[in-house]
């Protein structure tokens, strides 16, 4: 039955304190995936197992690690930064050699931006590569940040409480207490 894990997998994924970043010198891998198993194994009566165990003690073909300089590459945009997390791939924990960095973050407009008849831009967005790695910066402003975050907007609430914080400030602190009060059951589908 092993066969089905090893040559039949559609999606392999890492979990637990290695896809959060808090994983430590002695901790294991925990993996989730799913496989697909061939149709003529439901054609027995024995019918092929919903759950089984995949091989133990192998790393898996990926890495959750953040380069050095993806702190550095958020602070490149041209406002300041509330904060700047980790999203996408390594969030998730599925990240592969050639997965691209997706930073995400909030940033804070200069007043003359913010009031008047001509704002400042409520979103910014950096593409490019940097030691072979693509890289996709998004950022919002705050007012724009905190319209999205109670919208029920699952997108913002995943970027303020991801667990790989590049840039941190007492107003991402703030934030984040807030988060808790404003999870509705809408996020259920997030």
């Amino acid at each position: 039955m092993i066969e089905l894990v090893t040559q039949r997998t559609v999606l392999a994924v890492v979990v637990g304190s290695r896809a959060y970043g808090l994983h430590g010198p002695d901790s294991d891998y925990d993996r989730r995936g799913v496989y697909v198993a061939p149709t003529r194994a439901f054609w027995r009566l024995d019918k092929p197992p919903t759950h089984l165990d995949g091989p133990a003690g192998k790393e898996p073909a990926v890495t959750i690690e953040v380069p050095p300089w993806a702190a550095d590459a958020a602070r490149a945009l041209p406002h300041p930064l509330l904060f700047a997390t980790v999203s996408g791939a390594h969030l998730y924990g599925f990240a592969s050699h050639d997965s691209d960095l997706d930073l995400r973050a909030a940033h804070l407009l200069p007043a003359a931006d913010v009031v008047g008849l001509r704002t400042g831009p409520q979103t910014l967005q950096q593409t490019g590569v940097r030691d072979g790695v693509e890289l996709d910066v998004v950022s919002h402003d705050l007012l724009e940040f905190a319209t999205l975050l109670n919208s029920r907007n699952g997108y913002v609430l995943e970027q303020l409480l991801s667990p790989l914080v590049l840039v941190t400030t007492p107003v991402h602190a703030e934030l984040t207490s807030l988060a808790p009060q404003l999870i509705t059951r809408h996020h259920a589908h997030h």
